[in-house]
């Protein structure tokens, strides 16, 4: 028998933020709403503009929150811990039926990061 294969899609949007995997049959739609901080200990214009942060993470399927993740770190920033959520949550869910995955995040670095192929 002929194997079909998939086609799969990495999308973002702004708080409203998003990345996107698409198959054709499509069973579920997954959403992680992800936020990074960090306190900084220094100046932002210091080399050494790092702090003790933090991630928190809500997964939700078809609406319904089904689990919430979260963790830190010290001597780290605020887009390090962003793309921890972010490879956390993909993580969490990456069991799952091929399904539509929907990622909220506020913060425009990593979101460009993503989309530009920096």
């Amino acid at each position: 028998p002929a194997r079909t294969q998939s086609r799969k899609t990495l999308c973002i949007r702004q708080q409203t933020t998003v990345i996107t995997t698409s198959e054709q049959t499509m069973t579920d739609e997954i959403k992680l709403f992800v936020f990074g901080s960090c306190h900084f200990s220094e100046r932002l214009d210091s080399d050494e503009a790092v702090g003790n942060g933090g991630y928190g993470i809500a997964i939700t399927v078809n609406g319904v929150k089904i689990d919430e993740i979260s963790g830190g770190f010290s001597h780290t920033t605020n887009a390090r811990m962003d793309i921890f959520g972010i490879t956390e949550g993909l993580k969490k869910i990456k069991d799952r039926t091929p399904s539509d995955v929907v990622v909220f995040l506020s913060n425009g670095y990593v979101i460009d990061t993503l989309t530009k192929g920096w």
